[in-house]
């Protein structure tokens, strides 16, 4: 039931859900866990906060990476309906499909190849027993662009990151920072069915994809010099950030840092982009570079896929591992030794300082 405006600005959220100190995994929950007492209390499976926080993160990138399988498999489904309309297969031949080509460097092979191209892709991504890595990792993630992603095993398709993700909970072994960094893991197979998504609906309905998004940003990140300048990439679902505290965060860094480049974007699947673009115009990995992703939404990717890629990210609301001495370790210290970025609550008091002295860092 939809909820009159009035009585949405008065509903409260549960401050233990928000913390990721709230479970309901099983009939017997919902467990909560004070956050005052939560070294001496458990949860009823015995679980204690780091745990709780990991279940919360697992349960909400499981369900993200549901949405973009089920996306993914419906666009597809309609690109197999239509692709023996000739009408597909001219779009395909047309500028749509050129865009496409020059992306993912397919040689030229008319309409049909590009098609024949993004199902092969579609299917491997959706496959639950692929054999290998879907082929588009190495083109969407380059190693020069984003090499943390290439530290870890090979990246398989999205349906077995999901099914793994399903299972973690069932292992005798229950490491909370496992499950986090199986989070970030499950994250590129996600961006990567968004990407093949956009594309498909590309394709499909090419007059509702004239305004793409990423023409307009692809057009701003050419204005930019050409040595490497300190920028924040805003995401949000509208025409800019809602909450006053995201705001206060921005323009405080607009005001702080000179010369500080801002971009706004509302297309999740423009952050894998945008560090291609950027490494081609200054030769930097995403990890070197001077900048931050602020990111308003209530989807679990726009946060954890910034984080995933190597940018260091704030977000509001906030992941929900307020309520994890580990999980706060792990995101904003523990990596950031490996990977350089970090992640930061766009409530915490420190958010600001810790940003602007990740700024002066990179830029000296």
């Amino acid at each position: 039931m939809i909820q009159p405006e009035e009585e949405k600005r008065e509903f409260l959220s549960c401050g233990y859900g928000l913390l990721g100190l709230c479970c309901s995994d099983c009939l017997a929950g919902p467990c909560r866990i004070s956050p005052f007492e939560k070294d001496r209390i458990r949860g009823l499976c015995g679980a204690d906060a780091d745990l709780l926080a990991a279940r919360n993160l697992l349960r909400l990138t499981f369900r993200e990476g549901v949405r973009s399988l089920q996306s993914l498999r419906e666009a597809l489904r309609e690109l197999r309906e239509l692709r023996k309309n000739q009408g597909l297969t001219a779009v395909a031949e047309g500028a749509c499909g050129k865009k496409i080509s020059r992306q993912y460097k397919l040689a030229h092979g008319g309409g049909e190849s590009i098609l024949s191209f993004l199902e092969k892709e579609s299917l491997a991504l959706l496959a639950p027993l692929a054999d290998e890595s879907p082929s588009l990792f190495p083109i969407l993630f380059p190693e020069a662009v984003f090499p943390h992603l290439h530290q870890e095993p090979d990246l398989r398709s999205l349906t077995e990151e999901i099914l793994e993700l399903a299972q973690l909970d069932q292992e005798k072994n229950q490491d909370p920072e496992e499950w986090w960094r199986r989070c970030l893991r499950a994250a590129i197979p996600i961006f990567t069915a968004e990407e093949l998504r956009r594309d498909l609906f590309t394709l499909l309905h090419p007059a509702s994809s004239v305004e793409d998004g990423w023409e307009e940003t692809r057009k701003s990140l050419e204005s930019w010099p050409d040595s490497a300048q300190p920028f924040m990439i805003l995401f949000s679902g509208g025409d800019g950030f809602q909450s006053p505290l995201m705001e206060s965060l921005a323009q405080g860094l607009k005001n702080n840092i000179p010369h500080l480049r801002s971009l706004s974007i509302r297309e999740v699947s423009d952050l894998p982009r945008i560090g291609r673009f950027l490494h081609e115009k200054w030769s930097r990995p995403v990890s070197a570079l001077a900048a931050v992703v602020l990111v308003e939404s209530s989807g679990i990717l726009p946060t954890l896929g910034a984080f995933a890629l190597g940018f260091s990210t704030a977000s509001q609301p906030s992941l929900p591992i307020q309520g994890s001495e580990k999980a706060l370790y792990f995101f904003a210290g523990a990596l950031r030794t490996g990977r350089q970025n970090f992640y930061l609550a766009g409530e915490d008091e420190t958010a600001f300082s810790r940003i602007l002295q990740s700024f002066q860092e990179r830029i000296l």
